[in-house]
């Protein structure tokens, strides 16, 4: 019997030596002196503000964030799935867009409206048609444009009509000949910010009593929101 718990005693100390040497064999000095240097506290439920160098992945179907608080995202921000974005004021709704309120980037639901608009302008012959001589009007330049740029208005195109009939092979209606030359300007305006007829653009008729009259149209647009 004291033989058997000899030999357990020596198991032991021979366990305890061997866990020592390895001990012994890892241990380095600390680099600083307390209480710097301690390990980073583990994430928990306390109130204070906590930090992780590392990403945070959830792999549970059924986990996810909850924040009751602000959200700072200081990178890009990836959703692979529907995004909800809820609030107490101008609560979303369908057809709502998400849009900027301030210069910050306070976002609001907003619903938003397209307005559109068409200003004409228009010339016409000083005399009538008779039986031999027809009526004939010149554009010479004749323009149309948006009359509230300052409020959003832009020029989304460009109409062009004509009581009687055209003389050339068309009417410009994209904004060209912002020089008054001639129909055949082939280089339209990139940002348009007016409808032009050249001196080109002749609208006859030959109806007795009629005048000639021709007519550019601007349409312009203007989105706004509630």
């Amino acid at each position: 019997m004291n033989k058997i718990k000899q030999s357990i005693l020596a198991i032991v100390i021979g366990l305890a030596l061997a866990a020592g040497v390895s001990w012994a064999q890892i241990y380095k000095d600390p680099t600083c002196n307390p209480p710097n240097c301690n390990t980073p506290t583990p994430i928990n439920v306390g109130i204070e503000n906590q930090q992780k160098g590392g990403g945070v992945f959830f792999t549970s179907p059924f986990g996810g964030i909850n924040v009751n608080g602000a959200a700072n995202f200081g990178g890009a921000a990836q959703f692979t799935n529907v995004v909800r974005i809820n609030g107490t004021v101008n609560n979303p709704a369908d057809g709502r867009v998400l849009t900027a309120t301030d210069s910050v980037g306070t976002a609001k639901w907003k619903t938003m409206k397209v307005q559109s608009k068409v200003y004409t302008a228009y010339k016409e012959s000083s005399t009538a048609a008779t039986d031999s001589t027809p009526s004939k009007v010149v554009a010479n330049g004749l323009e149309a444009t948006c009359q509230d740029t300052s409020g959003g208005e832009v020029i989304t195109g460009c109409l062009t009509s004509c009581l009687g009939h055209f003389v050339d092979q068309g009417p410009d209606v994209s904004a060209r000949d912002i020089n008054g030359n001639n129909s055949t300007d082939s280089t339209p305006l990139t940002n348009p910010v007016k409808c032009v007829l050249g001196q080109n653009d002749k609208c006859v008729t030959s109806t007795t009593g009629n005048k000639a009259k021709i007519r550019i149209r601007a349409v312009c647009t203007k989105i706004t929101q509630e």
